[in-house]
């Protein structure tokens, strides 16, 4: 395909940027009629122009350093969230070992629990004599409630971690 140039293209789109065209410059609006280049051409640049016009008008583009230096800082907040997850998971295995500690310690020492939460039952159920409950229930309870702290204690870190950005 051979292209075929007019020299008076450039006329024609300075003509339709400027918005001299349609209609300013009878010389070139005649050679435009008679010339397929010219016509193609100027058919086209007034279309593009009309769909930019249409376009609303965009926010400015920030300045080059700007968007450098935001990239820096997000590439060094990511480097420090990438190094601080290893250590966030430690803390997480460490709270998680000192409450199965807690727990078997708890375990362990069941006598004194038991005997503390029959003190403690005994107390409060001298306070109100109408209901009766029995120590052994009560050591049950008190270990259930221990239980489920311990446990809410175990799951917590691990919902927050999760749960986080960082």
């Amino acid at each position: 395909m051979t292209a075929h140039a007019c020299p008076r293209e450039q006329d024609a789109l300075d003509a339709v940027a400027s918005r001299r065209w349609p209609g300013r410059d009878d010389e070139l609006s005649a050679h435009i009629a008679t010339c397929v280049v010219c016509t193609d051409l100027v058919a086209v640049a007034a279309a593009l122009r009309d769909d930019w016009d249409a376009v609303p008008d965009l926010p400015p583009l920030p300045a080059a350093d700007l968007v450098w230096w935001r990239a820096q800082v997000r590439a060094r907040t990511e480097a420090a969230r990438l190094a601080a997850r290893p250590i966030t998971v430690v803390q997480g295995i460490s709270a998680a070992t000192a409450v199965g500690v807690v727990l078997a310690l708890s375990t362990f020492a069941e006598a004194p629990v038991i005997g503390a939460a029959q003190s403690f039952t005994g107390q409060v159920w001298s306070w109100i004599p109408r209901l009766a409950v029995n120590a052994e229930v009560a050591g049950h309870v008190l270990r259930a409630t221990i239980l489920g702290v311990g446990v809410w204690l175990v799951l917590l870190p691990v919902a927050v971690y999760l749960t986080s950005d960082e």
